[in-house]
């Protein structure tokens, strides 16, 4: 079913934690320029991968695009592979996002937000 990304800046597109910078803010960073396509990630704290797809805003994919509907972030379940999060963009694709949380309890900003739209 479709939910919101989580709140929580350190879950990655895999549901794993990302490392902390020296100032507690998650160490999410820009892959460098040797890439065709630059993303963010980080060096997870536990979990099966040592790195892991990561965003620093909740609306905003690994690769920096926006997530269409804040509704409808997916869960896909491959058969070989731990779950991972996805949503439609706003230029009509799609991306990796971050996880959803469990349950998403909205806050005063984003009862804000959503009543401007």
């Amino acid at each position: 079913a479709p939910s919101f990304p989580n709140p929580d800046p350190f879950v990655t597109t895999h549901n794993l934690k990302c490392k902390a910078n020296k100032d507690g803010t998650p160490a999410c960073v820009k892959s460098k320029g040797i890439h065709r396509r630059r993303y963010r990630y980080c060096y997870t704290q536990t979990g099966h991968k040592s790195w892991d797809f990561c965003t620093l805003e909740p609306q905003r994919t690994t690769h920096g695009k926006t997530c269409q509907d804040m509704e409808e972030v997916h869960i896909h379940r491959p058969r070989d592979g731990s779950p991972y999060a996805r949503c439609a963009t706003t230029d009509g694709k799609s991306d990796f996002c971050r996880y959803p949380a469990a349950k998403f309890v909205p806050d005063a900003d984003y009862k804000q937000i959503e009543a401007l739209c």
